[in-house]
């Protein structure tokens, strides 16, 4: 019997005034990002009452750990991971976990991309399976810097359950339109996190400015909240505000009576448009990337990074901040040169940070 279930049986005893339950065996297996058994990670389950002492166990060459616990003594809440080289944290109870190499993603990307092409695959498997959290920056610069080289495999991997969704997300990162159309056709890859369609935000970001069916089918199903999730949606309606066409509107306006969570969010959008906006394209790319920011805008505007190119220099990357309350939002826009015109392809939100704004005190004459 697993864990999760041993608790179950547990606090059903013990509301049945049965006490104790000694002697109780219990199974973990631990993997890898790919769903390799990991060997020689130590588990600490903490229990609930303040002087008991964790109980320890350690993964064999399956990547299974066993022991043996007594709920007289011990009610576990909470299990912790650990092994040199891979990340650490704790987690509540699972019968699997899974435990991510640390690499510095920058430099192995590079390091790979020295080797024959044959076996690049490989590489970029071991990658985007490790400890996502880890030199993020360097990694994105990279992928999108190689692009011509890197899509087809990411295309592959975009396929692979365990790698699919990290796959996906630097396809809408690089925004190319028919590598896009086809992540968005994809299954939502098994063994997804908690938030099992949040992979489709993505997907949804990077679709500024088509217009073909399937594109359009798919904005209106994630506008209509149809995948049960708040980002996706909201992406979605953000790329039907950003692209700007007629069935666009009329996609926001169905959103608007259906979709009332997001009225708010629909309301500018429809303001936007009404306000005929310009096309987000043109040949100043700096400025561009301004009206970009003025376009999405929520809160203060901070400020854009300067660009950074692919290989052939007709795709760039734009940081885009904002400050909104206590929160730093960070945006990111992807924009492709075609015939000598920047246009946008994508715009998605990286991150957020807690960052109060710090307002000089008054001072009094």
């Amino acid at each position: 019997m697993g864990l999760v279930n041993q608790i179950g049986l547990a606090v059903a005893l013990a509301f049945c005034g049965v006490k104790t339950l000694p002697g109780l065996d219990f199974s973990f297996q631990v993997v890898d990002g790919q769903g390799r058994p990991v060997s020689g990670v130590v588990l600490r389950v903490e229990c609930s009452e303040p002087n008991a002492a964790p109980i320890r166990a350690e993964t064999d060459h399956q990547g299974v750990a066993r022991g043996t616990y007594d709920v007289a003594v011990c009610e576990p809440v909470i299990v912790s991971l650990a092994k040199e080289g891979y990340e650490a944290y704790g987690s509540g109870f699972r019968q699997r976990y899974v435990l991510r190499r640390k690499l510095d993603r920058g430099a192995e990307l590079a390091r790979i991309l020295k080797l024959d092409d044959s076996i690049q695959l490989e590489g970029l498997r071991e990658i985007l399976s490790s400890d996502a959290s880890r030199n993020r920056e360097a990694l994105t610069d990279g992928i999108f810097y190689h692009e011509a080289r890197l899509r087809a495999k990411l295309l592959t991997l975009a396929q692979e359950p365990m790698v699919a969704e990290a796959a996906r997300n630097f396809l809408a990162m690089i925004a190319v339109p028919e590598d896009v159309r086809f992540i968005m056709d994809l299954p939502t890859p098994t063994g997804s996190r908690a938030f099992e369609e949040r992979w489709r935000y993505a997907v949804a970001t990077a679709l500024v400015g088509s217009t073909d069916s399937g594109a359009e089918k798919f904005l209106r199903r994630c506008a209509l909240n149809q995948y049960g999730d708040r980002w996706v949606d909201a992406g979605a309606i953000q790329t039907l505000m950003l692209t700007g066409t007629a069935t666009s509107r009329k996609i926001l306006e169905e959103a608007r009576r259906q979709n009332t969570f997001q009225t708010a969010r629909i309301d500018r959008a429809l303001a936007y448009l009404d306000s005929a906006p310009a096309p987000l394209s043109g040949g100043d790319l700096p400025l561009l990337a301004e009206r970009v920011a003025d376009a999405i805008r929520i809160g203060k505007w901070q400020g854009n990074s300067p660009p950074r190119f692919n290989a052939a220099g007709d795709k760039a990357l734009v940081q885009l901040t904002f400050q909104t309350g206590s929160d730093r939002l960070g945006y990111e826009a992807t924009l492709h040169k075609v015939d000598r015109m920047w246009t946008l392809r994508a715009a998605r939100q990286t991150h957020q940070a807690f960052a109060p704004m710090i307002t000089a005190p008054i001072r009094k004459p």
